[in-house]
């Protein structure tokens, strides 16, 4: 009976031990930090024909919704032509829809080109506003993790640089100006970005400048300065090797005014982007 009882205060004491063992465990706050997780989270993403030979102004049905926060819209003219493409959204899924990304395209026969937004946008979808060739289009996305960041900030808060996609070429004739895209080539409610401009000649220069300028149409009849360097006979070649775009919030053209005396060949790089 003694042997039954001393047992019995034992196992009563380990009891009470291993209880006050875990109520001091959870009354001290753990030594380290770990990691939460919410489990494997998968990639999800989804490829769809958007246009397919589209000659007329166009808008996409909604795209299905992943909770996809990196868009991409690939846009190709089997033949050439202009049009402008954009992606934007609803708030509740009908009109009015608001355009987040637009870009504007003057292609030559079979280029390509890339639209994206990395953010997550509800009932998104893509707009074509046709001028000219045979347009298609492919949306993509994905549900995993993109940047939070843009690429630069400038004084009016986040932006992204101009990437100059365009190159072309002009032989402007001493004592001309002429618009660098011409009527053709240029699309209204926007302004030109030239990115690089590199300047020769066919012959020595007697003096005089090259310049660039911008004016409301191309017939450059009255431009802006933008850029000007003077030409003589010691230096032949003249480069611009920054960013440059037309004063003001207005359509505008590039136009390249010569006075060297000489015939001045230009190459340039630009890009045309909505105002």
């Amino acid at each position: 009976m003694q042997v039954s009882e001393q047992f019995t205060k034992i196992v009563r004491a380990l009891a009470m031990a291993a209880v006050i063992i875990c109520l001091t465990m959870l009354a001290i706050p753990p030594g380290h930090v770990g990691a939460q997780s919410a489990g494997v989270v998968g990639i999800q993403s989804q490829m769809i024909p958007v246009f397919n030979a589209q000659t007329a102004t166009k808008c996409s049905s909604i795209f299905q919704d992943i909770g996809q926060g990196s868009n991409l819209l690939f846009i190709t003219s089997a033949s050439g032509g202009t049009a402008t493409f954009d992606l934007e959204w609803s708030p509740t899924g009908s009109a009015p829809f608001y355009p987040i990304v637009v870009a504007n395209y003057n292609d030559s026969t079979g280029q390509t080109h890339t639209l994206p937004l990395n953010s997550y946008f509800p009932n998104l979808r893509s707009c074509l506003t046709y001028t000219t060739g045979t347009w298609s289009a492919w949306y993509t996305a994905s549900s995993g993790p993109v940047g939070f960041t843009t690429n630069a900030i400038g004084s009016n808060g986040p932006a992204t640089p101009i990437v100059c996609d365009q190159d072309s070429t002009a032989s402007v004739t001493t004592g001309s100006t002429v618009s660098l895209l011409g009527a053709v080539n240029f699309t209204a409610g926007t302004t030109t970005v030239i990115c690089g401009l590199y300047v020769s000649f066919n012959g020595t220069p007697t003096g005089g400048s090259v310049e660039l300028g911008w004016a409301a149409s191309d017939a450059c009849s009255a431009i802006a300065n933008g850029w000007q360097a003077f030409t003589n006979s010691s230096a032949v070649d003249r480069q611009m090797n920054f960013q440059a775009r037309g004063p003001g919030n207005i359509t505008q053209q590039p136009c390249f005014a010569n006075t060297s005396g000489v015939t001045a060949l230009v190459s340039y790089s630009y890009a045309t982007v909505k105002i």
